[in-house]
């Protein structure tokens, strides 16, 4: 293997997605082995307690590796490393190349939040994507009712972030605000993936400055616009939610790789995918002693929103919400947020 192969398959890592596109890792090369290592810098959102976002970021770049390894001809033995910030091993062993049926998807693989179509998922489509998972179970809901109830719990994230300083603080920093701004620093949530109209664009400007916010706030916008999102969320397809009995850490990490595969499939079969995740994020950030941080409303609207989810998905009580998203028929996104180049990850 030279290393010029080593960084082709490598690059693959780094189409993965990862919290407003923080891309929270590192790559250390060492002759033919790989350290994959968690910058935990990148992502410091409310989200990310524990790094639980990131580590499932890091278990979809590791699982773009693999696929692209058997593809251009390299087996892979990946040691999850446990209690610090080198979260993998990856050894390359020489093989020969073995076409993988969701290869030719990662670099396609995007989130997409676009309003989605009026289609009904096929039985077919459905077995496809519920095909058994070793880390986390998958749950797809495609009753209309229910998905009324998940919208609007989803939505309420919108609420959180508009009204709470440091989720708004953190997204806006993260916030592109041209293409040229895009390409130049490949990192970071372009604003025209949010596919929002001119008007929607503008008020978003708007809402970056907080004291602006505040006022707008008092005319009830954060309301208008977690009303518009849930409209938008309660006509997809279905939605889906990948359930584990563990959130430790090679657990998520393992997850985060399941989620993965599970995302390039649904790009296969013509579907697209939109993460709606932050309630759980935030739920299990105060399940596991971080709450702190919230107001006693905010704390309760988390709350029932997450009781919303356990209901509909008739989650049990040792079952842990990990990964919420819905699906459905769209048209392609406007645009998309770029990713880093692998040499610029590299650990000298």
């Amino acid at each position: 293997m030279t290393r010029d192969q080593l960084i082709e398959v490598l690059q693959y890592g780094t189409y993965a997605p990862s919290g407003d596109n923080c891309q929270p890792w590192l790559v250390k090369i060492d002759n033919d082995t790989v350290s994959i290592i968690l910058d935990t810098t990148k992502d410091q959102s409310l989200y990310n307690y524990k790094q639980i976002a990131s580590l499932l970021s890091l278990g979809a770049f590791v699982e773009n590796i693999s696929i692209a390894s058997m593809q251009v001809g390299f087996n892979v033995e990946i040691n999850f490393q446990e209690g610090n910030e080198l979260v993998a091993k990856i050894k390359f062993i020489d093989s020969q190349p073995i076409k993988h049926e969701l290869f030719e998807y990662i670099k396609k693989r995007c989130t997409n939040r676009k309003p989605y179509k009026d289609y009904t998922l096929s039985q077919e489509d459905i077995s496809y994507l519920e095909t058994p998972y070793h880390f986390a179970k998958l749950k797809i809901e495609t009753n209309s009712s229910k998905i009324n109830h998940l919208a609007h719990a989803a939505s309420q994230n919108e609420a959180l972030v508009l009204n709470n300083t440091n989720l708004h603080n953190f997204l806006f920093s993260h916030i592109v605000w041209s293409e040229t701004e895009m390409n130049a620093q490949k990192q970071g949530m372009y604003v025209r993936t949010l596919e929002m109209n001119s008007f929607q664009e503008k008020i978003f400007s708007l809402c970056s400055n907080w004291r602006i916010l505040k006022f707008l706030n008092k005319l009830s916008l954060y309301k208008k616009i977690a009303k518009e999102n849930e409209i938008i969320y309660a006509k997809s397809s279905a939605f889906g939610l990948l359930v584990s009995d563990s959130l430790s850490s090679e657990n998520l990490f393992n997850v985060g790789r399941q989620m993965q595969s599970l995302w390039l499939k649904v790009i296969s079969v013509g579907l697209s995918l939109h993460p709606l995740t932050g309630i759980i994020f935030l739920k299990n950030r105060i399940k596991n002693g971080g709450g702190e941080v919230f107001t006693p409303k905010e704390t309760a609207l988390i709350n029932s929103s997450y009781d919303t989810i356990t209901k509909v998905f008739d989650l049990k009580e040792n079952d842990n919400a990990i990964f919420m998203f819905r699906l459905g028929k769209s048209d392609e996104p406007s645009a998309y947020s770029l990713k880093k180049d692998l040499n610029d990850l590299l650990i000298k």
